[in-house]
């Protein structure tokens, strides 16, 4: 164990990355997850849309990307319909 602490005293840019990816697991999946509950629930097409576009963005689609690679999280797709 101090040779960890050590390790990332001398690196602070790798408890830095494991900060940001720790943060991004614990908000994006339980996020992403109540916002498809949300839209499901809400009547109408217009939240449906915006969801997709968000999801659909090459912001979004990087995110995951990132996060799929490094971290093994699965975010839940698209309901299709």
């Amino acid at each position: 164990m101090e040779e960890l602490v050590q390790l990332l005293q001398q690196y602070p840019v790798v408890s830095t990355v494991l900060a940001v990816i720790g943060g991004l697991r614990l908000v994006m999946k339980p996020l992403f997850s109540l916002l498809h509950a949300l839209v499901e629930v809400i009547p109408g097409d217009k939240d449906n849309q915006l969801l997709a576009k968000i999801e659909g963005s090459k912001v979004y689609t990087s995110i995951v990307y990132v996060l799929d690679y490094l971290t093994s999280i699965k975010l839940l797709s698209p309901p299709k319909k």
